[in-house]
């Protein structure tokens, strides 16, 4: 089946573009058979063929940096399932292959070293021996649960709408969907999302779909601001939900009250009043006209006084917004690009996850994730400098839930 018919047209249009060598060429040209062989299985095994024919009849494989980056992600990913299969991993052929993983990977239009080379090849070849594997299913032997192929139909959509870049998103969606052999430890969609952003901290979901945006809503907060921890220079409201900056005093010592540990008299900073130590949590912030934020979570003892570095290092694990400059404050700091600043801020905490993910909530866009391990308590962090603008934290109007809907696909044959 002639799945991916765009391959062709691509590596003309490369040919004559002198930055790709004929071994760049090469690669992607294989890159782009071992994505079509992986479509041409999963439809085939598929009982739900409306739904991926959708998926896989195109000609929209991304550029070449997307389809490296689809290959190897997707190799680490399918090692383990690859093992149960063949006994041991491709990767474990030989000690040169092992010594191509700790290589740096370069961009697709820059020459790759031997190392680089011999990275990509084995990754081709578990993706094409995963293709095979499925190979020994019966035809339409895999059924896709309920919100498996909500969502497959929602993310078809976007692509018809033009709001994916490509069709490698369905593609992984499919694959990620697949190889779950245990529903029980949540949804599709959720092991989907939270593995995307493991693999791509920054930007790893241009738009989320309805129903694992929904799920994430689920679990909104009412978060108010602690008075008692913020910096006496902010302003906020009677609600707690509001702050902005009253007066900047320079001066950590002479100008202020008597302080407590946990007040800020550095940073104008404030805390929120709830801490969490377990469970999945979100909250919304309205940023609309702001210039200059900070929000994320800090655990409970990390130090709020004077100016030490609010980082990862520290305890801090926040996006700042300052001067069209947008980073988040990993060590050292990452640098996002100024494309990604929303108007309104969603910002979900799974703590058994690992994972601090932030989203632009009208885009229903990804915009970065802090993996980390969240050893104590960690409260939620706001902070700003400007003055007239408020910075607001808003009702998501989502009701707190713990109920979980499992979903996974079954083998009828």
């Amino acid at each position: 089946m002639d799945v991916f018919r765009g391959t062709k047209a691509v590596v003309e249009k490369l040919k004559g573009c002198c930055k790709y060598t004929k071994k760049d060429i090469q690669s992607l040209e294989e890159s782009k058979r071992v994505i079509q062989e992986l479509a041409a299985e999963l439809y085939r095994v598929s009982q739900n063929s409306e739904v991926l024919s959708r998926a896989c009849k195109n000609d929209d494989t991304g550029n070449p940096k997307e389809c490296k980056k689809f290959i190897l992600e997707w190799a680490e990913e399918l090692k383990p399932t690859l093992q149960k299969i063949v006994g041991v991993p491709p990767s474990e052929r030989s000690s040169e292959v092992r010594g191509a993983e700790e290589q740096s990977q370069s961009e697709p239009t820059e020459p790759q070293s031997p190392a680089q080379e011999l990275k990509m090849k084995d990754s081709q070849h578990i993706l094409s021996e995963w293709a095979k594997s499925l190979r020994s299913l019966p035809e339409g032997s895999v059924s896709a649960g309920q919100d498996v192929t909500q969502v497959l139909e929602e993310l078809g959509s976007q692509w018809k709408r033009g709001l994916l870049p490509n069709i490698l998103p369905i593609l992984e969606f499919i694959m990620w969907s697949v190889i779950r052999d245990r529903p029980e430890e949540g949804t599709i969609p959720h092991l989907w999302l939270s593995t995307k952003q493991r693999f791509r901290c920054a930007d790893a979901v241009q738009h989320i779909p309805d129903s694992v945006w929904k799920w994430i809503n689920n679990m909104s907060d009412d978060v108010q601001l602690d008075p008692k921890t913020a910096n006496p220079g902010l302003k906020l409201s009677e609600d707690g939900k509001r702050v902005q900056m009253g007066v900047i005093i320079e001066s950590t010592s002479s100008n202020y009250p008597v302080l407590t540990s946990q007040k800020y008299d550095g940073w104008w900073c404030v805390v929120g009043k709830e801490g969490f130590t377990s469970g999945r949590h979100y909250w919304e912030v309205q940023l609309s006209g702001k210039q200059d934020w900070r929000v994320g979570v800090i655990r409970e003892s990390a130090p709020r006084n004077g100016f030490v570095d609010l980082n990862t290092r520290t305890g801090y694990w926040t996006l700042r917004l300052q001067n069209s400059h947008f980073r988040a404050l990993t060590l050292p700091a990452t640098i996002l690009s100024v494309k990604l600043v929303p108007s309104r801020l969603g910002v979900y905490l799974d703590i058994e996850e690992g994972q601090l993910s932030f989203y632009n909530v009208e885009r229903r866009s990804h915009i970065y994730t802090f993996n980390a391990t969240f050893t104590e308590k960690v409260y939620p962090v706001f902070g700003t400098t400007e003055t007239g603008i408020d910075l607001e934290i808003v009702d998501t109007g989502g009701e707190k839930t713990c109920v979980c809907h499992i979903s996974f696909w079954c083998f009828t044959g």
